[in-house]
């Protein structure tokens, strides 16, 4: 008897089709997938040469365990393993007034970012261009921090960095542009 999985990486909340080729000259009669480790999944029609199942919201390996009997009680049994991943969040950067005058306070805001548990941490740097100005961010580790634009005519960029609960990240960058 042999087993397959549609994917054996599947992302978190992807479905997951477990298959079976099983042959025997005098036929099968029953089949039977049993999940053996792994965060509890509910397994659909286990009891077929085709179940599936929901990968769960979890980085995780799952392993099921697929006995086949014959016609003559003989049974055969062969194991299949996933392993779950995670599902990158997104981030989105915006900014309050993309074009301050010098002295104005500035907000820049990380919140749109998604990710299908949570995001759980923002990280926010400023990225400088040759001779640029550093300002300060009230705190780089909020979602939104704030700052004053500077008493000069130029272009600063910001780079935002998202982690979800998996420890996943994605990073993207803003500009503004003081006049």
């Amino acid at each position: 008897v042999t087993a397959a999985v549609s994917s054996e990486t599947p992302k978190q909340g992807e479905q997951v089709i477990l298959t079976s080729v099983a042959t025997d000259n005098l036929g099968i009669d029953s089949y039977e997938w049993r999940q053996v480790s792994g965060p509890s999944v509910a397994l659909a029609n286990s009891n077929s040469n085709v179940a599936s199942f929901t990968a769960p919201n979890t980085v995780e390996t799952l392993s099921f365990r697929l006995t086949v009997t014959d016609a003559d009680g003989l049974t055969d049994t062969t194991d299949v393993s996933v392993d779950v991943t995670g599902i990158a969040p997104v981030a989105v950067a915006t900014v309050s007034n993309s074009a301050p005058l010098q002295g104005e306070t500035v907000t820049l805001d990380g919140s749109p970012s998604t990710d299908n548990l949570i995001v759980v941490s923002y990280a926010w740097r400023q990225i400088i261009i040759s001779e640029g100005t550093q300002v300060a961010l009230s705190d780089s580790s909020l979602a939104a921090p704030t700052f004053t634009a500077p008493n000069t005519v130029e272009t600063l960029s910001f780079e935002l960095t998202v982690t979800d609960a998996d420890g996943l990240t994605d990073t993207t960058d803003v500009s503004v542009d003081v006049t």
